[in-house]
């Protein structure tokens, strides 16, 4: 047998070099500048407003706020919170939070402030602390609210509310009234209790022994809170009153109270457009 032929090498390949003094034998350009002038995707960021100073160059509470802060186009939404405890009474067991939503604190008044520049109640939270580490049978209390309205010409209860309260090993507050003004009257036929002072209900309420419904002589500590919206701001002070009856008639109807000026945490949470 033959011995195999040897292969032949393979012929190296043409490599076609490119004529001297074409594109591709020129020095690379220089990258183009960017201008962002020119270019409409990228702008510059806009500077953020500066804050209103008072006299003495510190921040305002208005900070933030158009180079007009006393235009009514704006208002403060302010929380107050207070703390108070139910009567225990069985003769005098309803009680109602009274506001006077005339009362301004945080300017001195005088010709320049119109003592009618009434606040908007927008919103009502009304908690209970029940008792811990007692008896269930020997504590347990119904607690019942409801806020007085006016409908026409008839008085009546909205955002009633009932709610068991049983004793409990942890100290937690139990929300048992609650409302706000756009759920209540926005778009509904009611408008807030008024009395002939201007004076309005934030809610009425009453404890009740959950066996018999019988008015409850327990005592239990409770807590509000509620927002409002004003154009003049407020700060540690509110006109309002916490009276007691031994009527029922609490819950369609303000009670007979003389709102008087009291210390009361407030404090501003926001500012927006009119509600």
């Amino acid at each position: 047998m033959a011995p195999p032929k040897p292969r032949k090498p393979n012929p190296p390949r043409k490599t076609s070099r490119p004529a001297e003094g074409s594109r591709t034998n020129k020095e690379p350009s220089a990258p183009r500048k960017h201008d962002p002038h020119k270019s409409g995707k990228h702008k510059q960021p806009a500077l953020p407003t500066p804050l209103i100073t008072s006299a003495g160059g510190t921040p305002s509470v208005l900070s933030g706020w158009s180079s007009n802060p006393s235009s009514s186009t704006k208002e403060l939404h302010i929380t107050y919170t207070d703390y108070f405890d139910t009567t225990g009474l069985i003769d005098f067991a309803y009680q109602q939070f009274v506001f006077d939503p005339s009362f301004s604190p945080m300017i001195s008044q005088s010709d320049t402030v119109s003592p009618f520049n009434l606040c908007k109640v927008t919103s009502v939270k009304l908690y209970a602390l029940p008792r811990f580490n007692v008896d269930t049978s020997a504590s347990s209390v119904l607690f019942v609210f409801g806020l007085p309205v006016i409908s026409g010409d008839l008085d009546t209860c909205a955002a009633q509310q009932s709610t068991l309260l049983t004793p409990t090993t942890t100290s937690k507050w139990v929300v048992v009234g609650s409302w706000t003004a756009n759920k209540i009257f926005k778009d509904s036929n009611v408008t807030p209790a008024l009395d002939n002072k201007g004076n309005t209900a934030l809610g009425s309420w009453v404890l009740l022994d959950p066996d018999t419904l019988s008015p409850s002589t327990k005592v239990v500590q409770c807590r509000i809170e509620f927002k409002v919206s004003q154009t003049i701001p407020q700060v540690t002070q509110a006109s309002y009153s916490i009276p007691t009856s031994d009527d029922a008639s609490v819950w369609s109807k303000i009670l007979t109270a003389t709102p008087v000026v009291q210390d009361i945490l407030a404090q501003v949470t926001g500012a927006g457009s009119s509600l």
